[in-house]
């Protein structure tokens, strides 16, 4: 397909294959005709870049997309259809900023050479594949560094496509985006001075370990400062978190491509101005709980020096999976595969590698009981160690590791926002129908929503909690709707964030340095707005304070106001006294560090300036976590035990 652009501008016929576009662009002009013309490839996570006036040809109709500095495009306009027979969405990431010069940098890693471009006060690189592509026998396994080498300047100005996925972010029903091979990354450093020694932020994108990736942020904001930012994907969903539940195909996938990445990060990072030494962990919602998880791991261990945890650890309840055998051997007899109660797991693993990618992820739907609920139906488990999985990423559950203390012990940052519960429930006041169907199958939608349908397998016991949480927020006559949504929206906060993630702070408490802050500082538009689709403030949602510092197309292009960004210059100020191994502080405000047993202790943002922030608070929790605390939802279940033989004795 070729794209028609105006006049001094060129046409560039899209790749064939991924990694022809990575290694080169055809016909790419001068350097001096770039300032001034575009490089699209129009395919999942292609890039449009540099400031220019593009028309994309689509069946002989005209799309117009202007004075863009940078975009991607995923999604299609409605009604389009491309003239390659392939129909696929086109969605637009727009980071934003002001249009600048682009010019060349080039920095020798140790595969070979790359070629980035100066974004006016960093450099960037991108599309940079950290990890040997995920497919054929290498699916459903570990990934390996790349170790392919190259001698020509390899460009790295273009994001790498986001791993395939079913995501919830796209409206229409086909939900599929993105590709296979995926393991790419992208460098934004203030300097590339060898010898700087600067410290890295290595940024883990959330989407419940589903969907997402790492090209949907932008830097900009906390490179203000001498640093380097490190962004990334990593496998989701199926393809990166099923599991046999045995060694043959123990899962994780997509946590041990995080490990790669922080490997490709300690051998590489030097090149960029970067110290090996100074890596901090920065993950939000899984991305968050991902943090964590690397604190638990053998595999990340020296790989980082300290973490931030944004609305997200590995003790919500979203993040381990039940039964995910069964759900792996479901997807694989839908797909044709011999799942019989003979049927070996080495079996069931090369028939699910010998389908095609498409139709594995399409499967998720059928792991769904209510729009994109449980929004995390696979996930993380506890590994079986064995003869092919000799070195588990997870071999105990992430409660136990916790509390007896077997984790990395350096210096942690948790957070959560006012609001978190409105992802998933900003949803479900995008159609009057939703808060009715909820309220009607309450006992039935519920468990799902709030993700204890599968660890409580008995039907009464389900119906006990659904009845006992109904109580307690709307008392024994409930009627859902807008005007108590926000006691639904605390409901799902408490279950889905608060709870986990104080309780990750109380058992750390012991074993090493936990801060923590409440964020309660309403953004002007985020989260809540754009899934809602209204306005109305139902509350401080899921991601208003890491979207602010890291900003996205979810803003739908609204500017910062001048509160927000006095909001940004104090996360830039955490930031940076965390990376230098001072106690952080927000603006000039200290977080606290957890030093109460069985209490919380926190600083609650609740105004742009530090002077006006709360003062620390000592707490049970930030909410009603007294009450969930009383409830069992099995989330720490009883690890399995393999029956032994029984000796056979000679008479």
């Amino acid at each position: 397909m070729s794209v028609l652009v105006p006049e001094r501008c060129y046409t560039y016929q899209a790749p064939r294959s991924k990694k022809e576009h990575t290694n080169s662009l055809p016909g790419r002009p001068n350097r001096a005709s770039l300032s001034v013309g575009i490089v699209v490839a129009v395919d999942a996570g292609s890039i449009v870049y540099n400031k220019a006036e593009v028309f994309l040809l689509f069946d002989n109709r005209e799309a117009k997309n202007c004075q863009f500095q940078k975009m991607v495009l995923h999604r299609k306009p409605a009604g389009v259809r491309f003239t390659v027979g392939v129909e696929i969405a086109l969605l637009v990431w727009y980071f934003g900023g002001t249009t600048t010069e682009a010019t060349e940098a080039i920095v020798k890693i140790a595969n070979g050479p790359i070629v980035g471009e100066r974004r006016g006060d960093y450099y960037a690189f991108e599309g940079i594949p950290y990890a040997k592509a995920p497919l054929g026998e290498r699916r459903f396994a570990p990934s390996e560094l790349n170790d392919e080498a190259w001698t020509e300047p390899r460009n790295a100005t273009t994001l790498g496509p986001f791993c395939m996925q079913w995501s919830h972010t796209i409206p229409e029903k086909d939900k599929l985006f993105g590709e296979e091979d995926c393991l790419y990354m992208n460098v934004y450093s203030t300097t590339l001075d060898a010898e700087a020694g600067l410290p890295t932020l290595f940024y883990i994108h959330g989407g419940a370990f589903m969907f997402g990736g790492g090209g949907f942020f932008s830097p900009k904001h906390v490179l203000r400062t001498p640093k380097i930012v490190v962004t990334f994907n990593y496998r989701v969903g199926p393809l990166g978190f099923l599991s046999l539940e045995d060694d043959v195909m123990a899962g994780n996938f997509g946590l041990k491509d995080q490990v790669t990445a922080l490997q490709w990060v300690r051998q590489n990072i030097h090149h960029f101005g970067g110290d090996p030494k100074r890596v901090t962990l920065v993950g939000f919602s899984a991305g968050g709980a991902s943090v964590h998880l690397h604190y638990l791991s053998p595999m990340s261990r020296g790989l980082f020096q300290n973490g931030i945890a944004h609305s997200g650890t590995a003790l919500n309840p979203w993040v381990m999976v039940e039964d995910s055998a069964r759900k792996t051997k479901r997807i694989a007899r839908a797909l044709g595969c011999t799942v019989e109660p003979g049927t070996g797991t080495a079996s069931i693993l090369a028939c699910l590698r010998a389908c095609t990618a498409e139709d594995i992820v399409r499967q998720v739907p059928f792991l769904l009981d209510y729009l994109y609920n449980p929004f995390s139906p696979l996930g993380v488990v506890v590994e079986r160690q064995g003869k092919l999985n000799r070195r588990p990423f997870l071999a105990k559950h992430p409660a136990s590791l916790s509390r007896k203390g077997k984790l990395t012990k350096v210096p942690l940052i948790l957070s959560v926002t006012q609001g978190e519960g409105l992802y998933p429930g900003a949803e479900f006041v995008s159609q009057p129908e939703y808060l009715r169907d909820i309220d009607a199958r309450w006992s039935d939608l519920l468990p799902s929503i709030l993700d204890y349908k599968s660890a409580i397998p008995d039907d009464k016991r389900r119906y006990e909690l659904s009845r006992a949480i109904s109580e307690r927020y709307f008392g024994r006559e409930r009627k859902l709707s807008l005007q108590n949504f926000r006691d639904f929206v605390s409901i799902l906060s408490n279950r889905l964030f608060f709870a986990g993630v104080t309780k990750t702070a109380k058992l750390l408490q012991p074993h090493l340095p936990v801060y923590f802050y409440y964020f309660n500082f309403k953004a002007l538009y985020g989260i809540g707005e754009k899934m809602s689709g209204t306005n109305e403030n139902y509350g401080v949602a899921h991601g208003d304070d890491v979207l602010l510092v890291f900003p996205s197309s979810i803003r739908d292009n609204h500017p910062l106001t001048d509160e927000e960004l006095r909001v940004v210059s104090n996360f830039v100020t955490l930031y940076d006294t965390f990376t230098q191994g001072l106690e952080p502080t927000y603006g000039s405000y200290a977080l606290p560090v957890q030093n109460v047993t069985g209490k919380l202790r926190y600083l609650e943002v609740k105004h742009p300036d530090c002077e006006i922030c709360s003062v620390t608070k000592t707490a049970y929790g930030v909410s009603d976590e007294l009450f969930w605390d009383t409830l069992d939802f099995n989330d720490e279940p009883t690890p399995k035990v393999n029956p032994q033989p029984k000796p056979h004795i000679e008479l």
